[in-house]
């Protein structure tokens, strides 16, 4: 037990840079995670844009087939 706990007090730093993996490590998660949000929501937006886009050109077709049909 003694001599584990001179071994202990011996080697203090073995826990920081652990700590400040860990740290960097957990940061580096968040940091990819809020990327893929952010890319899945500008992702939507864009097919959402698309759609919009599609609606108005289907919406101006009708309306010109219903001209068309008026005599």
């Amino acid at each position: 037990d003694r001599q584990q706990e001179t071994l202990r007090q011996g080697h203090p730093g073995w826990l920081r840079p652990s700590f400040v993996y860990n740290h960097h490590l957990f940061s580096l998660c968040l940091l990819v995670v809020v990327l893929a949000i952010l890319l899945y929501i500008l992702r939507l937006r864009r097919i959402h844009q698309r759609e919009l886009r599609q609606a108005e050109a289907l919406d101006l077709l009708w309306a010109e087939e219903g001209e068309a049909l008026l005599p």
